[in-house]
């Protein structure tokens, strides 16, 4: 820490600038590794079916997910004004997690969520039209493969949003009960998706 002037002061405001960025990078590592996840899965799917599963997100999809959310409100997640508990909170412990109750191994988990439910809506929408019980051989063009690859990505943002809900304040106690985040997912939720401290 260099300071650049003589006031012991701005020490306090250095330590809570470097807490704001600390939590917003962790954040924003966190809204990336699990956003892949759906994305790759059903390329992955498609890939070892050898084609008899057709794509659930075509390209253009998967740019709206990857441009949008990032560039629209990633950025101003960076820039947001210092929180007040940022400075007045005790450091953390060497080790210990954000949200206590949430599972170690939370963004293989959450990116894992996002995916199932993705592919959920996509087979959801062929078995509610005809095609119940099949996993591959469905068509691959038309309206309803179309309808389906909408659903599909309407799953991924609506489960990227409950993501994002739990990367609030240290101090709000609403996201720090195991970090699903599950009563915040309207109006608070849009207020901080994804990265905002």
């Amino acid at each position: 820490m260099v300071l650049a002037d003589d006031n012991f002061a701005s020490i306090v405001s250095a330590v809570e600038e470097g807490r704001g960025v600390y939590a917003n990078i962790k954040k924003f590592i966190a809204y990336i590794f699990t956003s892949n996840t759906p994305e790759a899965v059903p390329f992955i799917l498609f890939a070892f079916s050898g084609g008899r599963i057709p794509l659930a997100m075509n390209i253009m999809q998967i740019l709206s997910i990857d441009l949008a959310p990032i560039s629209s409100r990633a950025r101003p997640g960076g820039r947001t004004a210092r929180a007040g508990d940022h400075g007045t909170a005790a450091p953390q412990a060497l080790g210990a997690r954000d949200h206590p109750g949430a599972p170690r191994a939370g963004l293989p988990v959450l990116g894992l969520i996002q995916s199932a439910a993705a592919m959920a809506a996509f087979y959801f929408l062929f078995w509610t039209n005809g095609y119940r019980g099949r996993w591959m051989d469905l068509p691959s063009h038309g309206p309803l493969y179309q309808a389906a690859t909408a659903m599909t990505l309407a799953a991924v943002v609506m489960t990227q949003v409950g993501t994002c809900s739990p990367s609030g304040r240290r101090g709000n106690p609403r996201f720090r009960a195991g970090g699903a985040g599950t009563g915040s997912c309207g109006r608070e939720s849009a207020r901080r998706f994804p990265c905002s401290s």
